[in-house]
């Protein structure tokens, strides 16, 4: 029953939840897991990629257990549809705290100014703290975002330092 979340028993309401998820810690994804899913979240909210005809209105949070009730939004089915193609549930649910915060911090001009809405794309060190920055779901706003910041400046200057190795080359 390892990474399983299941419809939780109102007797045992912690008896399907996947390690680390009960203390609400988000797992690190790779920056191609967060690209990945990120990008296919991007696609399918924008219409570029169509979303699957089924929809789940019914959701559990991955913390209680609780039932919640969810609208058939194209942001919800997005949601919904990336959920699915990431099969480890610490993952997915990190995969889903970490697309909250960039929700949270993507309009601040320090971090807007990294990600071209055109585009749909991100700095390389954007994508990368977002995957690593270390929270939890007990984290306080503020503390989340001194995370974030901090995260960002180290993996900004990592992919600066990259590119001036490269001779100013990008890949």
């Amino acid at each position: 029953m390892a990474n399983t979340i299941q419809p939780v028993q109102a007797e045992d309401p912690r008896r399907a939840i996947t390690p680390g998820l009960v203390a609400g810690d988000y797992v690190p994804l790779t920056v191609d897991e967060f690209r990945h899913g990120f990008g296919r979240f991007m696609a399918f909210s924008t219409g570029l990629e169509p979303l699957p005809a089924d929809f789940e209105s019914t959701t559990f949070d991955a913390l209680t257990g609780q039932p919640t009730q969810v609208e058939p939004t194209r942001f919800n089915r997005a949601w919904q549809a990336v959920g699915r193609t990431i099969a480890d549930d610490a993952k997915r649910i990190s995969f889903y705290g970490r697309l909250m915060l960039f929700f949270e911090v993507i309009e601040e001009p320090r971090y807007a100014k990294h990600f071209d809405t055109q585009a749909r794309s991100m700095h390389v060190g954007l994508v990368a703290a977002f995957a690593q920055v270390k929270f939890s779901s007990r984290t306080t706003k503020k503390a989340k975002r001194a995370a974030f910041d901090g995260e960002f400046r180290r993996q900004y200057a990592a992919a600066e330092a990259a590119h001036d190795a490269n001779d100013g080359v990008r890949h």
